[in-house]
């Protein structure tokens, strides 16, 4: 997963403080078609790529247990750290080799983490490990977030964001996953018959400058930067602080930003025991 860059302690402990859930659409979406496909109670999800648990979290009010599994330990340490629900469990293992007995488990998820995996092996794994009328959940937010002041849409500060954003992809651009594209491909290799994927699911999220900085910070396309050339990309960061708060000159301080992006979410059902044998 991403040249073991989640293997680093300092960079996980980034990614869980600023990289952001996902919006409450995304889940309710999720909740929601889980509802409608398989009858309750539900035993089991697990959370595939869950890094540090921020999604994890989430998924625990709904199951008997809950399960995120990672190939990063660093990962999993901080996912540990900060997990305070009883019915959480960690585990390393990978996406493609998943420690779950067959149609064992309700709803696999993997979120802002599918795009790293071998897809196949992953779709197979799915199938092998869900039950029947268990689902599947995949999501992350798309490329092309809007960075804006609070006191309304800002062309400037839309500008330094999307320029530093292709900035960081273009130091490496062999190794960059193009969000956009990747989750209609992982779409596509879903066999199941009944699926849907919804492109463009809206979500905000309010920012300090301290907070907007992190998030650059906490994204691969930095931490590959920031492997091979250290300094370069330490004042890279810096000089993006500049130009934000130049644009801001004035303008209320505290909290004033908001990340606008939209989100891709991939649902699929797997077939029930007669579908199955019809």
């Amino acid at each position: 997963m991403a040249d073991r860059l989640f293997d680093e302690k300092d960079h996980s402990s980034l990614y869980h403080k600023y990289m952001f859930p996902p919006p409450e659409d995304i889940q309710k979406m999720i909740f929601s078609y889980l509802k409608e496909k398989k009858c309750e109670p539900f035993d089991l999800a697990v959370d595939v790529g869950c890094g540090t648990g921020n999604s994890t979290q989430l998924l625990a009010p709904h199951f008997q247990k809950v399960v995120g599994v990672d190939e990063s330990e660093a990962q999993l340490s901080v996912a540990k750290e900060v997990s305070m629900k009883p019915n959480i469990s960690f585990c390393v293992s990978t996406a493609e080799a998943l420690p779950f007995q067959d149609a064992s488990v309700d709803l696999v998820t993997a979120s802002v983490a599918a795009h790293w995996f071998d897809v196949d092996k992953f779709v197979k794994e799915a199938i092998r490990v869900l039950k029947p009328n268990g689902c599947l959940a995949v999501h992350c937010f798309n490329d092309g977030m809007e960075l804006h002041h609070k006191s309304g849409p800002s062309e400037m500060l839309k500008e330094i964001f999307h320029e530093a954003w292709y900035f960081l992809i273009n130091q490496n651009p062999k190794r960059y996953v193009c969000l956009t594209a990747a989750y209609p491909q992982i779409f596509n290799a879903i066999p199941f018959p009944e699926k849907q994927i919804h492109t463009d699911v809206p979500g905000s999220c309010p920012m300090s400058l301290p907070e907007v900085m992190g998030f650059i910070e906490s994204l691969c396309t930095y931490q590959y930067f920031m492997r091979q050339n250290p300094e370069a990309a330490k004042d890279f960061l810096e000089k993006t602080k500049e130009r934000i708060l130049e644009a801001t000159e004035g303008l209320p301080k505290e909290d004033q930003f908001i990340l606008s992006k939209t989100h891709v979410c991939v649902l699929a059902r797997k077939s029930s025991s007669n579908e199955l044998e019809g």
